[in-house]
C-alpha cells in the first residue's frame, strides 16, 4: 500500500513512520519495483502477520513482477503449509 493510499483505507490505523523518508522505488533494499507501489512491510504491521504468514504475503505480492512466477507462488505456499501444520498443533484463535 502506497503511504499516500494508506490514509484513505477506511478504518486504516496510523502506523509508525520512520524519522527518514523512503528512499525512491526502485532501491533494492527499501521499495523494489516488484512490489509494484505496496509497502509490504506496512501490510504485515498493520494486520499483525506472523513470520509464516507475512512471507506468504510478500512471495505473493511479488510473484509476477520477478520473472519467477512458480516458483515465488511455491514459497508462498511452503510459509502457508508451514503456518498451517504449527496451528493444527498448536490453535490459534485469531491472527495477530
Amino acid at each position: 500500500m502506497r503511504r499516500e493510499d494508506k490514509a484513505e483505507v477506511e478504518g486504516a490505523k496510523s502506523l509508525p513512520v520512520a524519522d527518514q523518508p523512503r528512499k525512491p522505488k526502485g532501491d533494492s533494499v527499501d521499495g523494489p519495483a516488484h512490489y509494484k507501489g505496496y509497502d509490504v512491510l506496512e501490510i504485515i504491521n498493520r494486520y499483525k502477520l506472523p513470520f509464516e504468514l507475512g512471507n506468504t504475503v510478500k512471495y505473493i505480492l511479488r510473484a509476477a513482477a520477478k520473472g519467477k512466477l512458480l516458483e515465488d507462488l511455491k514459497k508462498a505456499k511452503f510459509y502457508l503449509d508451514w503456518y498451517i501444520e504449527r496451528i493444527e498443533k498448536e490453535p490459534v484463535s485469531s491472527i495477530g
